[in-house]
């Protein structure tokens, strides 16, 4: 299983995220080679996203496997994707299509 940073990862991304309180450029790659899209936002951050939905009539918030943490930093990431993929949390959804590796992706190597 592999955690993918589609935009990179750089030493400065878990303050920079810390700040926008989300992270949407990360895919769960399972070892069947499936890819999964994942939504990491704070709840403060969900709070604010509501708010402007209701802002502007929109009575509801949703985003595709959101998840949401205490702080979406790298560390929190990892530890939250293996605890939720122990209990087969993301089989539930379906695999994104016709996904093209790319070379700049940072990907991080998971034990189970």
């Amino acid at each position: 299983m592999e955690i993918i940073f589609t935009s990179g990862y750089n030493l400065d991304d878990d303050e920079i995220t810390k700040g926008k309180g989300h992270r949407s450029d990360i895919l769960l790659m399972d070892n069947h080679g499936n890819y999964y899209e994942l939504n990491f936002v704070t709840i403060n951050r969900l709070q604010s996203d509501l708010n402007y939905n209701l802002s502007i009539g929109k009575k509801y918030f949703t985003d595709i496997c959101l998840i949401v943490l205490e702080e979406a930093t790298k560390e929190q990431i990892i530890s939250c994707v293996q605890d939720l993929y122990s209990f087969n949390y993301f089989k539930r959804f379906m695999p994104i299509e016709n996904i093209e590796p790319n070379k700049n992706w940072v990907r991080i190597v998971l034990d189970q």
